[in-house]
């Protein structure tokens, strides 16, 4: 069986070394920071084998996990009709990876349990706004190693990206949704900066009026002039 191999890393380079301590391997996942329920904050796993890695991610192997037939009930009959049909099931998973079961080759279809294990890890790599698994195939990983080594530099050296200046016309406004206190994110030319609604009532700014104003953005993406007028500095309230 393909080695795998699993570590916490919370930094950029701490991942890329790794990966070459244990010989550059092909894939590598997470979870992402708000969805970990099957690893650590921060962990990885590595293999050169998706079936391997994520057997080892969902502790297929140490649980005896596999797939299993379930016919309806007749509860179920009753309620939703007797077209209901069966659905594959793994008892040992939650409830949360329930839907990817729904693209599983049919029982006529006679699947392995590879096979069902091929499908159903492939959705839920896939499907990451839904099941929160992140997935790096490290032949095409150059971009978003570079950007998360770029977002750590900003976490070590905030000073030296604040005082970056960026100029250009604001060309729209969306409202990031579901944001307490409200959040706008505020596009100019090719950057994108963050504001939040207390910034601009604090200096009389309309949200609405803002399209077509200058703009001065730093390089943490935060708005510090529109027009004439400097956008106050966000204070981090107590609890």
């Amino acid at each position: 069986m393909p080695a795998v191999f699993r570590a916490v890393l919370p930094k950029a380079r701490d991942f890329l070394s790794f990966w070459e301590r244990v010989g550059r391997p092909r894939y590598a996942v997470r979870e992402d920071a708000g969805h970990v329920t099957f690893l650590q904050h921060d962990e990885w796993v590595f293999s050169d084998d998706r079936d391997v890695m994520m057997r080892e991610v969902l502790s297929w192997d140490s649980q005896g996990l596999c797939f299993v037939w379930c016919d309806p009930t007749d509860a179920e009959r009753a309620e939703w009709g007797d077209e209901l049909e069966g659905a594959w099931n793994v008892p040992g998973l939650p409830d949360f990876l329930a839907d990817a079961f729904a693209d599983l080759p049919t029982r006529d279809a006679a699947p392995s349990q590879e096979a069902l294990r091929e499908a159903l890890f492939d959705t839920i790599l896939r499907v990451t706004e839904c099941y929160g698994f992140f997935e790096l195939d490290m032949t095409d990983a150059r971009g978003y190693l570079k950007d998360w080594a770029l977002d750590d530099d900003k976490l070590d050296r905030p000073e030296v990206y604040r005082a970056q200046r960026y100029f250009g016309v604001i060309e729209r406004v969306h409202s990031e949704g579901g944001a307490r206190p409200p959040r706008y994110l505020v596009f100019v030319g090719s950057r994108l900066g963050h504001v939040l609604g207390r910034q601009l009532e604090a200096v009389g700014l309309d949200v609405d009026c803002l399209v077509g104003m200058t703009c001065v953005v730093n390089g943490l993406n935060e708005i510090v002039m529109i027009g004439s007028q400097p956008i106050p500095a966000v204070v981090p309230t107590s609890s």
